[in-house]
């Protein structure tokens, strides 16, 4: 295989925050300051690129669109054995959806050279539409297959076992194609200490509005053809209530509490 590339994501780490902040004018998580992690599906995409990388050849190519502390999650793919990583970092680029999110990705695919599989995670933990994988191969005319949970590269095709809500489709297309990954797919490889120190030292590709010769228009919150007029987050919640004791007295006291919160 030529290339394979990796659309990857960072996204808030839901675990070290109460609460992630929200933007009142736009609607967009506000993702400065907010400890960030490499999106879970999209580390079983980088997984299986690789695998493929040792199966077939080639190189790994990693990209992703966000501020400058995406860094972070480019440097993941790199530790995980990514050949290179490219940042789509400006400014002009806040606000997207995914929309406008992936006509910018698809442009700097173009720049990318040639390739034979775009591969995404299934959907990102801080939006979860799944949108990215099809909205690629809209922009790039390519086909596609979504959620696949395994697949076998043929010559010039691929054929993937796909989940779907009652069992699994087989589908086989050619080659170069577009496809978004489940977590069923494969186990992703342990981090290695001197993989970690190798990727602190290696370069990032960094591609702006005019490295790409876009509009400004079609791009970020001007591009976007959704827009969010309100965010209700949720409230933070309270602490839990531990209740001591042997079993028949702690579910007697249970039993009792929920009595007074008139839950049952």
């Amino acid at each position: 295989m030529e290339q394979i590339i990796v659309c990857v994501k960072q996204v808030p780490d839901f675990s070290r925050v109460s609460q992630v902040p929200v933007d009142p004018r736009t609607g967009a998580i506000v993702r400065t300051g907010v400890p960030g992690i490499l999106n879970p599906f999209d580390r079983h995409a980088v997984e299986e690129a690789l695998r493929l990388r040792e199966a077939h050849g080639g190189m790994v190519t990693a990209i992703t669109m966000g501020p400058p502390q995406a860094r972070t999650a480019l440097q993941d793919t790199l530790i995980m054995g990514a050949d290179r990583a490219v940042l789509l970092g400006d400014p002009a680029f806040a606000g997207a959806d995914t929309l406008a999110t992936s006509y910018v990705l698809a442009q700097a695919i173009h720049r990318l050279g040639p390739f034979e599989l775009i591969i995404c995670g299934r959907e990102t933990l801080d939006s979860g539409t799944g949108h990215m994988a099809p909205s690629l191969a809209e922009w790039l005319d390519l086909p596609q297959i979504t959620c696949v949970r395994s697949l076998e590269i043929r010559p010039g095709l691929l054929r993937a076992r796909r989940t779907v809500e009652d069992g699994y489709q087989e589908i086989e297309g050619p080659l170069p194609m577009v496809i978004s990954v489940s977590k069923e797919i494969n186990e992703p490889r342990p981090l290695r200490l001197r993989a970690v120190a190798g990727a602190a030292v290696r370069e990032i590709i960094v591609w702006g509005l005019a490295d790409l010769g876009l509009d400004r228009k079609l791009v970020g919150l001007a591009g976007s053809a959704t827009q969010v007029p309100h965010v209700f987050p949720p409230k933070p919640r309270a602490g839990a209530e531990m209740l001591d004791g042997a079993v028949p007295q702690a579910v007697e006291n249970l039993v009792s509490r929920l009595r007074d919160l008139k839950v049952i």
